[in-house]
């Protein structure tokens, strides 16, 4: 169900970046990533709600009298602590795609766990 919801909202934005954003004039967002591409990205790695709220604050912080520049999506995670020792001899190669980096915000954990800047690989 929420693979299903969050694809409609990413067809959505898709829809939104070929046929209404070229009728208004292009890419003219004020900031990186574009209020389209921030939206999409958040889909992919944060709750339906957090979505929704953070897009909607954007596309309000996005106007013509706006200042701009980069501003990165901000997303909750929790992770446990890592042992990157092997647990063996052996050594097994696993080739990793990193789709997104998680920078830390702030070192500071929350209830909802610690924030991270969500920035797109390339």
């Amino acid at each position: 169900m929420k693979k299903d919801i969050n694809s409609f909202f990413i067809k959505l934005c898709r829809g939104y970046q070929l046929w209404i954003s070229p009728l208004i004039g292009g890419s003219s967002c004020r900031h990186y990533p574009t209020c389209s591409e921030y939206c999409m990205w958040l889909l992919g790695s944060a709750p339906l709600y957090w979505t929704i709220l953070q897009s909607f604050y954007r596309v309000v912080r996005c106007h013509p009298f706006a200042k701009g520049g980069i501003d990165y999506p901000i997303v909750f995670r929790r992770y446990p602590i890592l042992s990157l020792q092997p647990k063996s001899d052996k050594r097994i190669e696993h080739k990793i795609k990193v789709v997104f980096w998680l920078v830390p915000f702030s070192t500071r954990q929350s209830f909802f766990g610690q924030r991270f800047y969500l920035i797109k690989s390339q």
